[in-house]
């Protein structure tokens, strides 16, 4: 009786181990499974909390058409346009400085020549002092208009400059306007020595002329980007004197 008695036993048990192994089973998949319905439930709060970005606002289209004018002077590299004035021109330089003197944007001889900087300063005026010249011409051509900004009405109406550049539209306002000695700025000064910008810019802000127009409360720094548009004086002082509009970057708009 002894001897049979474990043999009988044995499916009783083997079944036990069955049972007690499918429980185990049913457990850990049941812990995985809520272990990922949880996870998934978090990824879900998760990407709740998740602000979409914005759009990109579209670019407004640059109406300067550069690349036609380039067809006709790669020399072309900006326009500038003056409310209230006959300002509305294309701006060139040359490795010649002088070259724009006696030729116009479309690199004819002219008397009138063009507006133009020198090769002192870059083409995308970022530079602390940026300068364009421009002939004081018959019947306010070229940069003759700008000696309307003498007229304290006048200036105090008129703020802003555009310059129109490819990729950008750059807004300037109106901080002077004055007459001063024909001396060559670039050669006065070292725009990247921060005295002898910080010396330009108080001699913006207030210059020593009897004949200027300052907007108050404009504060310029070394981040300040300013734009000086040069012209002969009139009368007895179209060759002793020059006459300056003066402008601070306000906006850089990117365009298409």
């Amino acid at each position: 009786m002894s001897n049979t008695t474990p043999k009988k036993r044995t499916p009783v048990i083997v079944a036990l181990i069955a049972v007690i192994v499918l429980c185990l089973a049913g457990a850990i998949t049941g812990g995985v499974y809520v272990l990922n319905a949880n996870k998934q439930i978090t990824d879900a709060e998760n990407s709740a909390n998740i602000t979409p970005a914005a759009p990109e606002p579209e670019l407004e289209e640059n109406p300067i058409d550069f690349d036609s004018l380039r067809k006709e002077n790669k020399g072309i590299y900006a326009w500038i346009y003056i409310p209230g004035t006959k300002v509305n021109y294309a701006v060139c330089q040359s490795k010649n400085n002088a070259y724009y003197l006696d030729h116009n944007e479309k690199r004819q001889k002219s008397a009138l020549g063009a507006i133009f900087s020198e090769t002192y300063n870059a083409k995308d005026f970022q530079d602390p002092v940026t300068i364009l010249y421009g002939h004081n011409g018959a019947k306010n051509a070229m940069f003759g208009s700008l000696h309307k900004f003498s007229n304290k009405d006048f200036f105090k109406e008129h703020k802003k400059i555009y310059v129109y550049a490819p990729g950008h539209i750059y807004t300037y306002k109106v901080v002077s306007a004055y007459t001063t000695n024909n001396r060559h700025l670039m050669g006065a000064y070292n725009f990247y020595n921060p005295d002898h910008l910080a010396a330009f810019q108080e001699q913006v802000c207030n210059p020593a002329s009897v004949d200027k127009n300052v907007r108050k409360k404009v504060k310029l720094d070394a981040s300040s980007k300013l734009l000086v548009l040069s012209t002969c004086n009139t009368g007895a002082l179209a060759k002793s004197a020059r006459y300056l509009v003066i402008g601070v970057m306000t906006n850089d708009q990117p365009t298409k």
